[in-house]
C-alpha cells in the first residue's frame, strides 16, 4: 500500500487556497475512499505549536503519499475538508489534537438541487399548448443529449446525467454565489443501462450523484488541485479484474473477514403512488389519488413469499403510468437484499494496492469454508497509517450483478399490473 509522506494544510483566502504549513509529527491517519459516496479522513497530532496553527486554522488537508502525482487529476492527492476539531488529553496527560471531516468529495453535500420552472411541451392527456397543463422542470430534470427527460428518453451516455447534476448544483446561471466556474469535467463516456434517475428538490448533490451512480453501477468524485485551484468533477468506473485478482483467506491475502446478507428490508412488490389523475388504470385513495402495482418476480409473489412497500412517485413533474412506472421501480429496485463483505487485505503476499487493484474495481471473492465465490466491486477502502505500520481494509459491494440488473429484472415484468 502506498506511504504517507507529508500532511499539508490550506485555508481559504478570498476563494484562493492559502498554504500554511505541514504537520510536523503525527499519531495516526484513515482516508476513507469511496466510490460511490462522499468520504471521510481521521487524523490525531500529537500537541506542538505547529500543529496547533494547523488544528486551529486548517481548512483542508492535503494527504500526500508516495503514488500520488499532480499530472493526472484520477492521481490528485487525497485532500480532506476540516469538520470537526477535538483536543482532549490521553496517556501521560499528553493532550493530542483530532481533526475529521469529509473527503473533497463533501462539499456535494453542500448544495441543494434548486428548482428552476422551465415550460418543457404539451401535456398528452390534455393535447393542449396551456402551460399549466403542460410538463414543467420542477425540479430540475435530467437530460440525455436531445434535452428529454431521463424518464421519456435514454440519453447516450452516463456522463452527460451527472455532469448535469453537478452543473445544477454548481454551474448556477441564476445566482453568481452558488457558481463555481473552475469545475472541469473529467468523465469517462459510459453506455448508460436501463435503468434510470432523476434528482428531487430535497436531494443534496451528493444524493443526487449517489442515486444515479447506485442505478448506472459506477462511482464520483470531486478531486481539488489545491497549487492550481482547480476543480475536477470525475466519473469513475473502475476496472475489472475479476479473473486477475483473487481475495481469500485460503491465499492468505485476507484476514478478519464479515461477511453479511442482509434482506431486512428487501421488498417485491412495490405499490407506486402517484399525483391524482384520470387514467383507468389506477385505484383512486381517500384523498383522490392513484396507485399502481408492480412486482420484480417472473409471477406475482403471494402468502408468506410476498413483501410489499408503498412508494410515492408524486413529486414527478408528468404522472403518466409509464413515467410512474419508471420512478417506482428504480425505487422498488433499491429495496433488495443486500450481500456484502468486509475485509482487511494483507498486502504483498499475492496483490498490492494501488498498483494491482484501485478502489472501485471489479475482483473475486472466494472463502472455501462459507462456499462462495464471487464477483464483487471494491466499495470502499480504508488506509490506515501509524508508526507501528500500515494497513488496508476493503469493503466489497453487493455481489454483481447489481442494482442496474434488478431494474432490468423489473422491466421484464408485464407493462402494468393494476391497483388492488
Amino acid at each position: 500500500m502506498p506511504d504517507l509522506k507529508m500532511i499539508r494544510a490550506w485555508r481559504l483566502q478570498n476563494g484562493v487556497p492559502v498554504w500554511i504549513g505541514i504537520a510536523d509529527v503525527y499519531a495516526s491517519a484513515a482516508l476513507y475512499r469511496r466510490h460511490r459516496s462522499v468520504g471521510a479522513f481521521e487524523l490525531s497530532l500529537p500537541f506542538t505549536e505547529n500543529n496547533r496553527s494547523i488544528f486551529r486554522d486548517a481548512q483542508y488537508l492535503e494527504f500526500i503519499t508516495d503514488q500520488d502525482s499532480d499530472a493526472n487529476p484520477m492521481q490528485l492527492p487525497f485532500v480532506g475538508i476540516v469538520r470537526t476539531r477535538s483536543a482532549e488529553t490521553g496517556a501521560g496527560n499528553k493532550l493530542m489534537l483530532s481533526l475529521s471531516g469529509d473527503d473533497f468529495s463533501g462539499i456535494a453535500k453542500q448544495r441543494i438541487m434548486l428548482p428552476y420552472p422551465r415550460y418543457l411541451g404539451d401535456a398528452v392527456e390534455t393535447g393542449t399548448n396551456n402551460p399549466y397543463d403542460g410538463y414543467w422542470d420542477y425540479p430540475p430534470a435530467l437530460y440525455d443529449s436531445n434535452h428529454k427527460f431521463v424518464e421519456d428518453g435514454d440519453p447516450k451516455s452516463a456522463s452527460v446525467i451527472l455532469e448535469n447534476i453537478v452543473d445544477n448544483a454548481f454551474a448556477d446561471k441564476h445566482n453568481s454565489k452558488r457558481n463555481l466556474s473552475y469545475i472541469t469535467y473529467d468523465g469517462t463516456q459510459c453506455d448508460v443501462p436501463y435503468g434510470r434517475y432523476r434528482a428531487y428538490m430535497t436531494d443534496t448533490c451528493a444524493t443526487a450523484l449517489e442515486g444515479a451512480c447506485e442505478v448506472f453501477n459506477l462511482g464520483w468524485r470531486f478531486a481539488y488541485d489545491l497549487a492550481k485551484n482547480q476543480i475536477y468533477f470525475i466519473i469513475m468506473t473502475g476496472k475489472d479484474r475479476a479473473d486477475s485478482v483473487q481475495f481469500s483467506a485460503d491465499y492468505g491475502n485476507e484476514k478478519d473477514i464479515r461477511y453479511v446478507l442482509d434482506t431486512t428490508d428487501a421488498r417485491n412488490v412495490g405499490y407506486y403512488l402517484g399525483k391524482k389523475i384520470e387514467d383507468t388504470q389506477g385505484e383512486a385513495q381517500g384523498d383522490g389519488r392513484t396507485y399502481m402495482m408492480d412486482y420484480t418476480e417472473a409471477q406475482e409473489p403471494a402468502g408468506l413469499e410476498r413483501y410489499e412497500s408503498l412508494y410515492d412517485v408524486g413529486q414527478i413533474a408528468s404522472d403518466t403510468v409509464s413515467a410512474r412506472q419508471t420512478n417506482g421501480r428504480a425505487q422498488l429496485a433499491k429495496s433488495a437484499a443486500t450481500e456484502s463483505y468486509s475485509a482487511d487485505a494483507v498486502q504483498g503476499r499475492t496483490f498490492t494496492y494501488r498498483i494491482d487493484y484501485e478502489n472501485g474495481d471489479i475482483v473475486t471473492r472466494a472463502d472455501s469454508r462459507l462456499g462462495i465465490s464471487t464477483q464483487t466491486r471494491i466499495i470502499e477502502t480504508v488506509e490506515y497509517y501509524q508508526h507501528g505500520g500500515n494497513s488496508v481494509v476493503h469493503k466489497f459491494g453487493s455481489v454483481l450483478p447489481n442494482v442496474a440488473d434488478q431494474i432490468r429484472r423489473a422491466a421484464q415484468s408485464a407493462p402494468y399490473k393494476g391497483g388492488h
